[in-house]
């Protein structure tokens, strides 16, 4: 059983238990994104490479650590608080695709 652990400090998330093969945890959270991106890049180890811009639409920035299997972020200008979704990105990020 795999748990979510969102918005605490890194330091406990690496103790918590995420099931049996902790490398495979995958995620998608929308919240306070700097934040975040400390906490989740200090837990899964890999610091930041690169930004992509327009990725996965205008406006967007895709921030690349590591080298993009383990963990990537988004930011988007002028969304507002509906955010468009992107299906088939999602399902290739989880591997579905």
């Amino acid at each position: 059983m795999a748990m979510l652990a969102v918005g605490i400090d890194a330091a406990l998330v690496s103790v918590i238990n995420f099931g049996d093969n902790p490398s495979k945890l995958q995620m998608s959270v929308y919240l306070n994104l700097e934040e975040e991106i400390k906490e989740w890049s200090t837990l899964l180890d890999v610091t930041y490479t690169k930004n992509m811009t327009s990725t996965p639409q205008a406006g967007y920035t895709e921030m690349v650590f590591g080298d993009g299997t383990k963990f990537v972020a988004y930011s988007a200008e002028g969304v507002g608080h509906t955010v468009p979704v992107h299906p088939q990105e999602d399902l290739k990020w989880f591997g579905i695709a």
